[in-house]
């Protein structure tokens, strides 16, 4: 888990421009695992959140994580709870 989480704090900085702080680069990324997560929950495929990523313009790299750890590794965690706790990772390991 922890390995998906630091793949995708890795990846948040090609997505922000300069101008964004580590805070914000990561609401962008919770935001994503959100948006994937309900989408779990409301019965979506996996290829489809993956290619509904990709149609946001997220690199594929970062959306093949969301999509694992979102449907594989945590499936059980609500999606709220589940961007959070990215969200909460992400700004800590930015310190």
């Amino acid at each position: 888990m922890k390995q998906l989480i630091l793949a995708l704090a890795l990846l948040v900085a090609p997505l922000g421009a300069s101008a964004r702080t580590p805070d914000e680069q990561c609401a962008v990324v919770a935001s994503m695992v959100l948006f994937a997560a309900q989408g779990r929950d409301l019965g979506s495929h996996p290829e489809d959140v993956y290619n509904g990523l990709l149609a946001d313009g997220i690199p594929a790299e970062m959306a093949m994580s969301i999509v694992a750890t979102v449907f594989f590794t945590r499936p059980d965690v609500p999606p709220n709870d589940l961007a959070m706790s990215f969200f909460n990772y992400c700004t800590s390991e930015a310190l």
